[in-house]
């Protein structure tokens, strides 16, 4: 009796003709595959109305930089006749100015809320269950903390506040996610 010697021949091992071979790609691979694009989609999405969002957020921050740069100068200019008259008269209060700020020929004209054009630019509080808050500036009035009064405490801006003489104030944003981000505190 002659031994094959199989081991040592070189040839590769045939199959069972009657083996069915796998698929190359399976129904598990397209699961697979089908659930990476819908991960792929929803990363990609989330990225961009981040961007969105923080670009909307970038856009409000300069407005209000913008805004407190002008309360500033405004401040400076209160007793000169360089002064803008609605917020800086004998009768001047927060309703009356900031409704002469925004209007058409105001010098804040062009501002809007940039995350939504139908929320208001200016608001008292940024509250996430005030929906048309987010995107608006916020005024707060400073006043002196006791017992020293050498710091300020700060509340907002009431439409009935007396604008005629130096008024402390801080400018703020409601940013993304309904967070209070604070631009300057200023006398205007």
């Amino acid at each position: 009796m002659q031994q094959q010697d199989t081991a040592g021949s070189g040839s590769p091992a045939t199959a069972d003709s009657n083996t069915p071979t796998p698929p190359y790609f399976s129904s598990g691979d397209l699961v697979f595959v089908i659930a990476a694009l819908i991960v792929a989609i929803l990363v990609v999405r989330l990225g961009y109305v981040t961007y969105q969002e923080g670009h909307a957020t970038e856009m409000v921050k300069s407005n209000g930089e913008n805004f407190a740069k002008w309360l500033t100068e405004q401040g400076t200019l209160r007793d000169s006749d360089k002064s803008f008259a609605p917020c800086a008269g004998a009768e001047a209060t927060w309703a009356s100015c900031r409704e002469a700020l925004v209007a058409q020929d105001g010098p804040m004209g062009q501002l809007k809320n940039e995350f939504d054009k139908a929320n208001p630019v200016f608001a008292h509080a940024c509250d996430r269950h005030q929906d048309n808050t987010h995107g608006a500036i916020l005024l707060e009035l400073g006043t002196p903390k006791p017992p020293d009064g050498a710091s300020l405490q700060y509340a907002p801006l009431e439409d009935t506040v007396d604008l005629s003489k130096a008024t402390p104030l801080r400018v703020s944003i409601c940013g993304r996610g309904f967070s209070v981000i604070n631009i300057a505190e200023l006398t205007f």
